[in-house]
């Protein structure tokens, strides 16, 4: 398996200087990065720095109102970085499981995954707690797996949310076997009891934008909060993954790289 980073744990200082944070993650050890957008580069630049370091750009998280405003210019843009996999990042509240346009949603993933097949990229769903509520008698992730064909959709199993909805995650990707190319590894540290607070509750969305973590919930690199990595790294592995994605949605305490540094240290003891 190789082991990719989530640029966007290492936002602000991508956005400062990205050519140097590639750099950094290369001499660190990553084969590769996840996207979060483009950093304020254009796609041929973007894949100009990242061949320079010998990284390849293994996904790419797409927000919903991208494919929704142009799906041939986000096909066309990561063509050029040479991505072989898309994600889906995120539902907005009226699209998750238990909400009427949940059903809409799952039409146009169907229509997304086929047209990301065509240009030779698969689909991917990345998950947070909020999927895990019971639509029809199934949590809403496996129900979204089962309502949408593989060859158009597969999950991208975050291990932080999933163990954070009360469930395990090494089960849970080997569940999967076979159908996770793509496993996002996230540890975290939490006073409160697993499974209580949804994401949505977790993180307090404001009109401003930013996102205010709630007291007793912290990430941390890997190794350094309540995950068991080797046994995630081994789901992955008896599972068929091909790219561990290193993901710390905030610093929380510590610099962005060395956060960065101290996870694929972590990593490399169980690969």
């Amino acid at each position: 398996m190789k082991i990719g980073y989530q640029l966007y744990s290492c936002r602000n200082s991508a956005m400062k200087n990205l050519s140097a944070v590639l750099h950094s993650l290369a001499e660190f050890g990553y084969d590769g990065v996840e996207l979060a957008g483009f950093c304020g580069q254009k796609p041929e630049e973007l894949r100009e720095m990242m061949d320079r370091e010998g990284l390849s750009a293994v996904s790419s998280h797409v927000p919903l109102t991208a494919w929704e405003r142009d799906v041939e210019q986000v096909i066309q843009e990561h063509r050029i970085l040479g991505c072989e996999y898309l994600a889906i990042p995120y539902l907005d509240e009226e699209y998750r499981p238990g909400n009427p346009a949940f059903s809409n949603i799952i039409c146009r993933l169907s229509e997304w995954g086929e047209r990301s097949r065509e240009a030779g990229m698969q689909l991917l769903y990345h998950n947070h707690d909020f999927e895990f509520r019971e639509v029809s008698g199934k949590n809403g992730l496996d129900f979204l797996m089962d309502s949408i064909p593989s060859k158009c959709l597969l999950p991208e199993l975050d291990t932080c949310w999933i163990k954070y909805a009360g469930f395990d995650p090494a089960a849970y990707i080997r569940r999967y076997k076979g159908q996770c190319p793509v496993v996002h590894l996230k540890d975290y540290m939490s006073s409160g009891k697993e499974g209580e607070v949804p994401y949505g509750l977790l993180k307090e969305e404001t009109k401003d934008g930013p996102h205010k973590i709630q007291k007793g919930f912290t990430y941390s690199p890997l190794g350094y909060g309540c995950q068991d990595i080797g046994q995630l790294v081994e789901a992955a592995e008896e599972s068929g993954a091909q790219w561990l994605i290193v993901e710390q949605d905030e610093p929380d305490g510590y610099d962005e790289l060395e956060a960065a540094a101290l996870s694929i240290e972590t990593l490399k003891r169980y690969l």
